[in-house]
């Protein structure tokens, strides 16, 4: 077939640019195991980054789909195989640690690529996981538990603690005066309702607050000494069943009841086991899928072919955060050997 000469300088300036482009976008960048990484999928996988220059952007990028290409060799090696509604199990478990659904979106628009990228580092997590839990782990023993204990004690004092209800009249930061004064009028109104039905404070908390505890009647489940919000001393300073004055904080006026006070103390070692065994299981899981992807580094033949960029030891530590070991500590699947649930991430 003959190809058609362009009409113009111009045009074929503009032919040769796009033929440049394409050639420029199959280039390869390196090779794992005769498995090609392009420009392309440097380029993409950059959009998807967000530390600060765009050098150590691309080396970021080209390490973690190297060692990305590394896990799912790997896995193809031992026919590992994602179980059907695994990764929509773990979505699902990640949300609801969310407390509501717009919550968890706002999370999302944090995240180039949205639950499309979430989706992806569960997956190559999953592979991690199971590439390094072959073996299974011995069981943690009471001298292990006992250890850990002995040598973190400050992760077993508890500090000072009460529990009660709230009701938060905010006041952004960028509130003019005629707002903060229109506020504290609020806070009082609803205040002097309180005081003459306190039974009422937990329909009001619901009608009233601006704070997300209102989806809970108010419910302040534990608020410990030193929070910074100033409400452990307002509500110290109560009676069970009492109703504070309005009290002015960072974010607004809060009207605290108190409900009841835990004083510090010291948890048990036997009530500290469960969760120090959990930690104990996590760290060793970290090891393991830490040792498992050295090891796959190691034994691959990986050649590239763009210059290696040093990172300092700010931006490895950064780099290596968005790895796939990386992943875990905000993203590790929920059932997972070592995973802990519960909380907003």
């Amino acid at each position: 077939m003959l190809a058609c000469s362009p009409d113009t300088p111009e045009q074929s300036a503009v032919q040769s640019a796009a033929q440049d482009n394409a050639t420029a976008s199959s280039a390869v960048y390196a090779r794992v195991n005769q498995q090609v990484i392009t420009r392309s999928q440097v380029d993409e996988r950059v959009a998807l980054l967000r530390d600060s220059g765009a050098l150590h952007r691309r080396e970021t990028a080209l390490r973690q789909l190297i060692d990305e290409q590394l896990i799912s060799q790997a896995a193809q090696e031992q026919g590992l195989e994602l179980p059907d509604g695994t990764l929509d199990d773990a979505i699902s478990r990640f949300r609801a640690r969310f407390p509501d659904l717009a919550t968890y979106r706002r999370f999302l628009d944090d995240i180039p690529g949205k639950e499309a990228t979430l989706r992806a580092r569960f997956h190559r997590q999953w592979l991690l996981q199971q590439l390094a839990n072959e073996k299974s782990s011995t069981p943690i023993s009471d001298e292990q538990v006992a250890e850990f204990y002995r040598q973190h004690p400050e992760q077993f004092a508890r500090q000072p603690r009460v529990a009660g209800r709230g009701i938060l009249v905010p006041v952004p930061e960028w509130s003019s005066a005629s707002f903060r004064e229109a506020a504290s009028r609020q806070a009082q109104r609803i205040h002097s309702m309180l005081v003459a039905d306190p039974d009422r404070f937990a329909d009001m908390a619901r009608e009233y607050s601006g704070d997300l505890s209102a989806r809970t009647a108010g419910l302040l489940p534990g608020i410990e000494e030193g929070d910074g919000t100033g409400l452990y001393e307002a509500m110290a300073a109560l009676s069970p069943g009492q109703i504070s004055d309005p009290v002015r904080t960072a974010r607004g006026f809060w009207i605290v009841q108190r409900i009841a006070a835990r004083p510090a103390k010291q948890l048990a070692l036997n009530d500290a086991a469960g969760s120090i065994r959990t930690q104990i299981m996590r760290r060793e899981s970290v090891a393991r899928e830490s040792a498992t992807l050295l090891r796959l580094r190691d034994e691959a033949q990986v050649e590239r072919l763009v210059p290696l960029v040093v990172l300092p030891s700010a931006m490895r530590r950064e780099s290596d955060s968005d790895s796939p070991a990386g992943d875990r500590p905000h993203l590790r699947l929920p059932g997972a050997p070592g995973s802990q649930g519960g909380g907003q991430p």
